[in-house]
């Protein structure tokens, strides 16, 4: 075919244009999708937390903030504990597309004023039961920031959850309302996000063989924990259900160095109203090699059985002062105090010898007083000499200023107890300095 000479520059002029147009298309990447869900460790001593989300909001660099989506929905944090928060149950967003991005911080915000799933209901609330049943008020912040590296890749869809930390997150201030019900405070950044592709799922059991037929144990706690500073920590908690199952999910496998986490399984069932205690428990070592869900079955010290039940019993008594400051029309900071006591433990039949000391009991610290908060543990094992247990009781503090901004973290007290040998011991005094106030905005 002939080119006239007159149309030839154009056709030149053309293909280039063409050319650069594709070129450009071809170089943007495709987008990925992000599906969000929010999950919750155990929340010691409350039968229900119920919580409302208005919207979601993600962040790169934590000062720039994008809104992901709208939630509009309510979720009883309880519920979403034992592995149910990577479900319907703990859907917030469905597969958002986003341009690819590394996402490091999450931001909540709170429905303070209504239910959007129960309207009749209020926006959040908590409940007990026991000797103590009540219901309270929970007054929310306006914003949780939790953070976590997601990234999100041209053409993958990732999954996120965005775990509430079981102790450090409600507060009871023991403030009476007009309604004489008490005053239940969130405190404002607990937790953490996990890409679920990057974590793992430990499942197991715990069985009672007191007896010739072995009996699930019901309605007590799990932790899977890990070393961090030299210091045991509970990275996840669950509550075994009716059939004495336990979920421990979200578990990152690796350090954000690449360095594989080690963890431990443990549990101490005991039931102050029954009398039906047993001695605490811990699994071997335990390091995922990959993403996955990992159970008893292939790893049997996941099972704990437990064949005799524990008589000689005390109680380690603490003592917290100053109590912990709670958000008020005065204040916008709130605190949350937590203590934990940790015991040597030897490994299981059959495991390489080792006896980490671990935590075996945890729970928050109401501030029901002005100057000191009480909290006491009752039903740990006692011994006699030479062979009393060596306890280790650690405190710890997490202050946060509204709208979500943990200042710095929970700097842990430790108290090493040499020897629990009787039925109560003196109790423990931490000593905290006061943190000043500062003005409500």
């Amino acid at each position: 075919m002939l080119i006239h000479k007159a149309l030839a520059p154009l056709l030149a002029l053309g293909l280039l244009f063409g050319c650069s147009s594709s070129s450009s298309k071809s170089s943007t990447p495709a987008p990925g999708t992000v599906t969000v869900y929010l999950g919750a460790d155990n929340i010691p001593d409350f039968d229900s937390v119920v919580v409302s989300v208005s919207t979601l909001e993600w962040s790169a660099d934590g000062a720039t903030w994008n809104t992901l989506g709208s939630v509009l929905k309510s979720y009883d944090l309880i519920k979403l504990q034992n592995g149910n928060g990577a479900g319907v149950s703990g859907l917030m967003l469905s597969g958002v597309t986003m341009a690819p991005t590394t996402i490091t911080q999450w931001r909540i915000t709170w429905d303070t004023v209504s239910n959007p799933t129960n309207p009749s209901s209020a926006a959040s609330y908590v409940t007990t039961s026991g000797t103590n049943a009540t219901s309270g008020n929970l007054t929310m912040p306006t914003h949780t920031v939790l953070a976590g590296k997601v990234v999100v890749a041209s053409g993958v869809a990732s999954s996120v959850e965005l775990f509430i930390a079981g102790v450090g997150s409600v507060q009871n201030t023991g403030k009476p309302t007009a309604s004489n019900l008490p005053v239940f405070s969130f405190l404002n950044a607990t937790g953490a996000a996990v890409d679920l592709a990057t974590t793992c799922t430990l499942t197991g059991s715990l069985t009672s063989t007191v007896t010739a037929t072995a009996a699930p144990i019901a309605n007590v706690e799990v932790y899977a924990e890990m070393m961090s500073a030299g210091l045991p920590a509970v990275v996840r908690r669950s509550l075994t259900d009716a059939n004495g199952n336990y979920v421990l999910d979200g578990l990152p496998i690796a350090t954000s160095a690449g360095n594989p986490i080690t963890y431990m399984v443990v549990s101490q069932p005991y039931n102050a109203v029954t009398s039906i205690n047993y001695p605490p428990q811990a699994s071997g070592p335990f390091s995922a090699s990959s993403a996955g869900v990992y159970s008893a079955s292939a790893f049997p010290s996941f099972a704990m059985a437990f064949p005799a039940t524990q008589t000689s019993l005390g109680t380690i008594s603490t003592t917290i002062s100053p109590a912990s400051l709670y958000q008020n029309a005065t204040q916008n900071v709130s605190q949350s105090t937590w203590v934990e006591v940790s015991q040597p433990l030897a490994a299981p039949a059959g495991q390489a010898s080792y006896v980490p000391t671990l935590i075996i009991r945890s729970t928050n610290a109401a501030t029901t007083a002005a100057t000191a908060t009480a909290l006491a543990f009752d039903s740990v094992v006692t011994g006699s000499l030479p062979t009393a247990i060596p306890y280790t009781v650690t405190a710890q503090r997490a202050t946060s200023l509204t709208p979500g901004t943990l200042l710095g973290a929970p700097v842990p007290q430790v108290y090493d107890q040499p020897l629990l040998t009787s039925a109560e011991i003196a109790p423990i005094l931490f000593t905290y300095t006061a943190t000043g106030t500062v003005p409500a905005s």
